[in-house]
């Protein structure tokens, strides 16, 4: 009677749960999400929720996954408050710099096969064509994941968007310079931020360092006038799964009108918490 009753309570939370969590579908997100961006930023069509989730027993905001197809193609996080389906901008990815970011890949190709060809020759991390969603964690199609900016815009060329839809990356990179990347990611030293993984684990190339791929994108000449960093994850994919620190290298550098490279810092991941790089740099430059 006891395993009965026990079996009894368990169907009735089981069934509760269920009915309760099946009031909620992404479709209930649209709107929100839709009123947000057309409110934002002007966007009035072109988006798709990828995944979100409905953790209404731990009564967790929906983790949502979005891709904008336009005006520029760009993938953002958003945490949804769960009882107004308000966005909340504090926990959520800045959407006006994944559009940058997507206005930036649009608009040099020529970066993106130089990418996808340092990825062939150095043995780094294969680059994905698809989003793919692994032990709960959403990776956006290549390179979304694997640029990252840092930047300050204003007010102002947020309201040009709205009205344009237009984001000339050529014309405004050459204009930033990059925050103090310790109030926010002190990985991201540079402007724009490219991203590489090197898994030592059956792998047959040496760790390269991050002065040698900014050596390799001085070669290939795509890169134009700007502030820029690279960074090289090193990890160990083995059955104990490790990163590997000490192995991680960067190379903060600016390229000039005449695509003149100038290594400006490269260091160590312990030592990126150590300074401002980038303001030091400018500081010893301009005397100041």
């Amino acid at each position: 009677m006891e395993n009965i009753k026990k079996i009894s309570q368990l169907i009735f939370v089981s069934t509760l749960t269920l009915m309760l969590s099946g009031c909620f579908s992404k479709n209930d997100l649209k709107k929100p999400i839709s009123d947000y961006l057309q409110t934002n930023y002007g966007i009035n069509e072109g988006f798709k929720i990828l995944d979100t989730d409905n953790n209404w027993f731990e009564g967790i905001d929906h983790q949502t996954y979005i891709e904008i197809t336009k005006p520029y193609r760009s993938y953002a996080y958003l945490q949804i408050e769960r009882d107004t389906l308000k966005i909340l901008e504090d926990e959520s990815d800045d959407l006006f710099l994944e559009l940058f970011k997507g206005a930036y890949i649009e608009q040099h190709p020529e970066v993106v096969n130089e990418m996808k060809r340092v990825v062939k020759k150095y043995g780094f991390t294969e680059v994905q064509n698809k989003v793919v969603k692994d032990s709960g964690v959403t990776y956006f199609t290549y390179p979304y994941d694997n640029i990252e900016l840092n930047l300050n815009y204003s007010n102002e060329m947020v309201d040009e968007f709205k009205k344009t839809q237009t984001i000339n990356t050529n014309d405004l990179i050459p204009t930033f310079q990059p925050v103090d990347p310790r109030n926010t990611n002190d990985r991201f030293m540079g402007v724009i931020n490219f991203l590489f993984e090197f898994d030592t684990n059956k792998n047959k190339h040496k760790v390269p360092e991050a002065k040698e791929i900014a050596a390799a994108f001085q070669k290939s000449g795509v890169l134009t006038k700007g502030i820029y960093n690279i960074e090289i994850l090193v990890i160990d994919s083995s059955s104990d799964f490790s990163s590997k620190d000490e192995l991680d290298t960067y190379a903060l550098f600016k390229v000039d009108e005449k695509k003149n490279y100038t290594i400006i810092a490269t260091p160590k991941y312990d030592d990126l918490d150590k300074a401002d790089y980038y303001g030091d740099y400018l500081k010893k430059t301009q005397g100041n």
